[in-house]
């Protein structure tokens, strides 16, 4: 009786603890916008207002300007990282950056690390070589996860701040917790058969809404794809894109914040705590298809004493991993626009191309939209301040610069593209 009661007391402590956390983040998550909303109709100048906000919430719950995370994709038996990806939240634009670390990726781990999983029990390779996803196996699942995370750090010339492996339980009762993911197939679906790893694909071809099995089948399908694991890295990579964009917004985190949390604590295992949560939750409705871009490390696959590796090359990485991590590559002023474009012309499609050209250019862009005002001819770049916008000029047909103090905080420049505006 006195084991049960005491059973009882430790449940009842742990139910509070998540239940009072899960209160915590719902009521952060729906007041947020209405308390900065409340600040802002008080009767103060602008920079007052800034300052009320920064002081009383930002300063509190403010994430680091750029959070690096990797997320690792285990195997059935959680021994080999399959799938791997590098990311980088931009607190200001809103964005996220994924960089896919192609399985076969070649690795020389060092004399210092060999040494170290030694003295853990782990008897890696004496030559330090290997495929990046075998780290994890070498090291063993005790140590997978730290010793993944420094290798990756090692190749990318990067600190990762947080790390989340997932297996693939987990990732089948995430999908099937959101009410399953639409995603367009291949003609021809994706058919395969392999009953020593207990998997079968079978998915009809055009959009389909996958569960939690369905997804785990498209995201591990290559058979039949000529580029084999490179072309499998972009079908994840669309996967991923579809699932962001169609999960990552305030209702449906809320309807699914029980089983979110449950899975999460459950099956993955993240050095993220649950006190950063607050940081980021504020962040969760500005998400859409614009706000995630996807790289894949540069570099192709070569045959290296019988073996298939991919050798990155070092070069091109190091310029992604400037652009994406550090934003140290040649300066541009572009790098504090914070740029909307409204396609304000007749001509579909050409919000998006500008949008793209200026991406290129190291612009920020983050937002695309119609425009549903009337229609002019020339196109309006509007800034909130002077001097601002004349590097824009080049990318458009005959624009007109405008300074317009009231446009809304979430950008500093908004294009609008009138009917004489042409694609580049």
């Amino acid at each position: 009786m006195r084991y049960e009661r005491n059973l009882k007391k430790f449940f009842s402590i742990v139910f509070k603890i998540v239940g009072g956390f899960i209160l915590v983040a719902i009521f952060f998550l729906l007041s947020y916008n209405f308390f900065t909303k409340f600040i802002n109709t008080k009767d103060i100048d602008k920079k007052n207002t800034n300052e009320n906000q920064s002081s009383i919430i930002d300063k509190i719950f403010l994430p680091p300007k750029k959070t690096k995370f990797l997320v690792l994709g285990l195997d059935q038996n959680e021994l080999l990282a399959d799938s791997i990806f590098v990311g980088c939240f931009e607190r200001d634009t809103h964005k996220i950056n994924i960089v896919s670390i192609p399985r076969d990726t070649y690795i020389k781990m060092s004399s210092e690390t060999i040494k170290e999983l030694r003295s853990l029990g782990r008897y890696p390779p004496s030559t330090g070589v290997m495929k990046i996803n075998a780290v994890h196996s070498y090291a063993g699942k005790n140590y997978g996860n730290e010793y993944s995370k420094k290798q990756i750090e090692e190749l990318l010339n990067i600190k990762i701040d947080y790390y989340a492996a997932v297996n693939i339980s987990a990732f089948r009762k995430i999908v099937d917790d959101v009410g399953g993911i639409y995603m367009d197939i291949p003609k021809g679906g994706l058919h395969y058969d392999d009953p020593t790893q207990n998997l079968h694909i079978h998915i009809p071809e055009g959009r389909q809404l996958l569960d939690g099995k369905m997804a785990e089948g498209v995201v591990r399908f290559r058979k039949s794809y000529k580029r084999a694991d490179l072309q499998r890295i972009e079908v994840q990579q669309q996967f991923m894109k579809e699932f962001f964009t169609q999960v990552l917004n305030k209702k449906t985190i809320l309807n699914n914040l029980s089983s979110f949390l449950t899975t999460f604590l459950k099956s993955v295992q993240t050095d993220f705590g649950i006190e950063d949560l607050p940081k980021y939750l504020r962040y969760v409705n500005k998400f859409d298809s614009d706000s995630i871009n996807f790289y894949t490390l540069p570099g192709m696959p070569k045959m290296i004493n019988g073996a298939s590796y991919f050798l990155n090359d070092k070069e091109e990485t190091t310029k992604l991993v400037d652009e994406i991590f550090y934003s140290s590559g040649k300066k541009n002023s572009s790098i504090d626009y914070k740029i909307q474009i409204l396609n304000g012309s007749d001509k579909d499609g050409l919000a998006k191309q500008k949008k793209e050209l200026l991406e290129k250019n190291k612009f920020n862009v983050v937002n695309v939209d119609d425009y549903t005002g009337k229609k002019i001819y020339d196109t309006r770049i509007m800034v909130k301040e002077k001097g601002m916008g004349e590097d824009l000029k080049k990318y458009f047909t005959n624009p007109v610069i405008q300074i317009d103090e009231k446009i809304p905080d979430d950008y500093n420049v908004i294009i609008i593209t009138g009917l004489g505006e042409k694609f580049n």
